[in-house]
């Protein structure tokens, strides 16, 4: 591209789906594209701005290059509107960086986003500097097919990635972090680490707590989660991480560590070497423990086998927070991590019911994530329910007889199952919730059939589809019911709040 390609607040997408290895996308020197916001003035004065527009540059085979000279500008108006998204994807091939890109934003709206996905880059700490001048405040989001990501630390204050989101995943590799990840903002963020191999974070700050100090304004703690898959997670003693909320203009723990690792050493242990860090801010610090399945049926069969498993594990528990000389640490959880995935469908035919499971296993079972990954089609055709049981309201008595009142779903205090629910997923890819991108064609859906109910209690809930998320009727339904919370009862049965 050697000219001049401008769409006010639009979308390009410029693809080279060629199989040869120099069937680049290439913006040369006198290359532009605007999708930038544009101002609009009115007779009586005033103005209006609108939002920056999208723009997309894939190459199949080889590489996306960006001249020296050329530009891509996704920036908003000067006067309103949210900078654009920019998506560089270069799958068997690097991104190679010499021109400029801009997300410029106006004052009180968001900067731009930006997803990057290469096979491999030879200079990713250069590249990411570079990003960080161009105003992708919102969200910046890097993959690495084959290879490592090394965020290396800076001179003085320098920060590495500044954004609301930061999402770092290395498919066939390791991620080695000694530098500043800035997540924080007014509402705190999201820092996430994914790969397939070892997560070693030395001398580093993860920062991902809210700035407001406003006695008007609360806002939620933010996220730090550090997976692998298949290698080990070790953080030292001289990292940092913040995830801090507030409340009345004061900081409050109202944030989240997760550390997501296999299970090891025979079910009784956990491929976490130390962590060590100084953690400000955080409710909860979830060391999720995972076991792998591969089924394409989720059924009373493999359900009894995923729950005596983890209850095995569990038992583990003391040994494993001892190791970790986090024993003394009441914001420290152990989870039972359950991934189950298969490259076609996956249907669930039997109710998965995790507050049976507790009651099963005499509280050992008591919280923990469920992740399914489809790489098509995932049917939900029985009920996936925590934090409910079904019992009789009351009883009265008189004359010598006793009268029961109706059965219904009661919530039950405590903790609760979290659930990653990926239709259409990349299987390759080592972020858990990634979906097959745009040029694969993905048509999995992810369905809920009649009569289905999808919840827990005081959980998460992340569903990710690569095709359509179908809610068959009104029967098929989604929710957390959250927890009791004073005197008095509460039923959990969606169509009571209708």
């Amino acid at each position: 591209i050697d000219t001049r390609i401008v769409l006010p607040s639009g979308l390009v997408d410029v693809s080279a789906v060629g199989a040869d290895i120099d069937d680049n996308v290439t913006l040369s020197s006198n290359g532009l594209i605007d999708a930038s916001g544009r101002t609009f003035n009115f007779v009586d004065g005033s103005q209006a701005g609108s939002s920056g527009g999208e723009i997309r540059l894939v190459s199949s085979s080889a590489d996306v290059n960006l001249e020296t000279g050329s530009v891509i500008d996704v920036s908003s108006s000067e006067v309103a509107g949210d900078a654009g998204t920019m998506v560089l994807s270069a799958a068997n091939g690097n991104v190679n960086v010499s021109g400029d890109m801009l997300a410029r934003h106006a004052d009180d709206f968001n900067g731009g986003s930006i997803r990057v996905d290469v096979d491999h880059h030879a200079d990713l700490d250069g590249f990411l500097q570079k990003i960080q001048d161009s105003g992708f405040s919102h969200s910046q989001r890097y993959r690495v097919r084959d290879g490592d990501i090394n965020i290396p630390g800076l001179a003085g204050d320098d920060t590495n990635i500044v954004a609301s989101d930061i999402v770092l995943a290395a498919d066939n590799g390791a991620i080695n972090v000694s530098g500043v990840l800035d997540a924080s903002g007014e509402s705190a963020g999201q820092i996430a680490l994914y790969s397939s191999g070892d997560i070693d974070v030395t001398n580093a700050m993860l920062d991902a707590f809210a700035t407001s100090d406003s006695a008007a304004s609360d806002s939620a703690g933010g996220e730090v989660i550090l997976a692998t898959t298949g290698g080990a997670l070790s953080v030292d003693a001289t990292t940092q991480i913040n995830v801090a909320g507030t409340a009345s203009g004061a900081a409050v723990e109202s944030g989240k560590v997760t550390l997501r690792a296999p299970r090891t050493a025979g079910n009784t242990e956990v491929a976490i070497n130390n962590f060590e860090a100084t953690v400000t801010g955080a409710e909860r610090i979830d060391i999720e423990g995972v076991a792998f399945y591969n089924d394409a049926v989720i059924g009373t069969a493999q359900q009894t086998t995923y729950s005596s498993d983890a209850s095995s594990w569990l038992a583990n528990e003391t040994a494993i927070v001892n190791r970790l000389s986090l024993a003394t640490d009441s914001r420290v959880h152990l989870l039972a991590g359950i991934d189950v995935s298969n490259a076609g469908d996956i249907t669930i035919t039997d109710e998965l019911d995790f507050y049976q499971w507790q009651l099963a296993s005499a509280d050992v079972i008591d919280e923990g994530s469920l992740t399914i990954r489809a790489g098509n089609n995932l049917n939900i055709n029985a009920s996936i329910s925590d934090a409910v049981n079904r019992e009789v309201l009351y009883s009265t008595s008189f004359g010598g007889f006793t009268l029961d009142g109706p059965v219904v779903p009661l919530i039950k205090d405590g903790d609760s199952w979290n659930y990653r629910l990926v239709s259409g997923a990349d299987l390759a890819s080592s972020a858990v919730m990634a979906t097959r991108s745009d040029d694969q064609k993905s048509t999995g859906n992810l369905t809920l059939a009649s009569d289905v109910i999808v919840r827990t209690g005081k959980g998460d809930i992340h569903l990710a589809s690569g095709g359509d998320l179908v809610l068959v009727d009104q029967t098929s339904v989604i929710y957390t019911v959250g927890e009791g919370n004073g005197t008095g009862y509460y039923t959990a049965d969606i169509m009571d709040f209708t």
